[in-house]
């Protein structure tokens, strides 16, 4: 199980910088982590659907309908990171990882679409380390890294190489945590887009 100063001693390791034992240290280290790390989080959070983070909602419309363009809004889970998918109708089993085009924009807090009801998967805020994937504590590390890397190397050699390890792990972590279920087929017109 990961810590918030555990996964951040983790990226201060790969840049071969003291560790921290807490937020408040008073050292560089621990201010550009304190600073970093929420963001940072979320922003690996985001780029990805992981499995850990995903969920899914109904969704019934707001009060206050759209000026133009559709007919309702709906108010999506304030955790929410990404929207991942909207149906019209529950998918049926078997047909879950299957979307078909829908007419839905999201637009703030809300999602905009002309329907009476929604039924939405998304990625949502995790903020708890125990519920983190191994692979996504280890993904956040070296994206931590190579943000830190000029403010603590002053190498930009070093930071482009953090970069690199951070896709790659990245690529390496999607594929490992996308196998655990069925892959999902993305209808766009006649073309199939495997994710």
């Amino acid at each position: 199980m990961s810590s918030e100063i555990g996964i951040c001693n983790h990226a201060l390791a790969l840049l071969g910088v003291r560790s921290i034992t807490s937020f408040d240290d008073g050292t560089t280290e621990s201010s550009l982590c304190a600073t970093l790390y929420p963001t940072t989080r979320d922003e690996v959070l985001e780029v990805r659907a992981w499995t850990f983070a995903t969920d899914r909602a109904t969704l019934l419309p707001d009060a206050t309908d759209p000026d133009w363009g559709y007919d309702h809004r709906f108010l999506i889970p304030t955790t929410t990171r990404r929207v991942l998918a909207v149906w019209e109708n529950p998918p049926q089993p078997g047909q879950e990882n299957v979307t078909i085009p829908l007419n839905w924009n999201r637009e703030g807090r809300y999602i905009l679409a002309s329907l009476e009801k929604i039924y939405v998967r998304f990625t949502h805020a995790i903020t708890d380390t125990s519920l983190f994937s191994d692979l996504f504590a280890d993904v956040l590390a070296y994206r931590l890294a190579a943000d830190m890397c000029i403010a603590l190397t002053q190498s930009r050699t070093l930071m482009v190489d953090m970069n690199t390890l951070y896709t790659s792990k990245l690529v390496r972590a999607g594929l490992t945590d996308g196998q655990q279920g069925v892959r999902e087929n993305k209808y766009v017109g006649s073309y199939v887009l495997r994710r």
